[in-house]
């Protein structure tokens, strides 16, 4: 447990002074040594095997299917220019139920 402590005051101080995707690195570092996301077990010297819930997986692709449609339905209006960008984002807006 004090293993843990230290990680996360060793993080903070990292992420107090490293730029932006710095950050990001050593979240997910910390995220898959934590054993929350995936679990490393050790078969043999010099082997691991990463497990990982088959549900955290499905939840991983359907929000980024989300973001992926998103993404695309705005590159696909900002084709037109900003006016109509700006007209028809308004519209999709106002239709979606998220607002997005």
């Amino acid at each position: 447990m004090n293993m843990f402590w230290t990680g996360v005051l060793l993080a903070m101080v990292a992420s107090a002074f490293a730029p932006g995707w710095v950050k990001g690195i050593i979240f997910v570092v910390a995220l898959m040594l934590s054993g929350v996301l995936v679990r490393l077990q050790a078969h043999a010297p010099h082997h691991l095997h990463a497990v990982m819930s088959p549900w955290l997986i499905a939840v991983a692709g359907v929000g980024f299917g989300i973001f992926a449609w998103h993404y695309a339905r705005v590159r696909g209006l900002a084709q037109l220019g900003t006016a109509e960008l700006r007209t028809r984002w308004t519209n999709v807006r106002r239709v979606s139920r998220w607002g997005w």
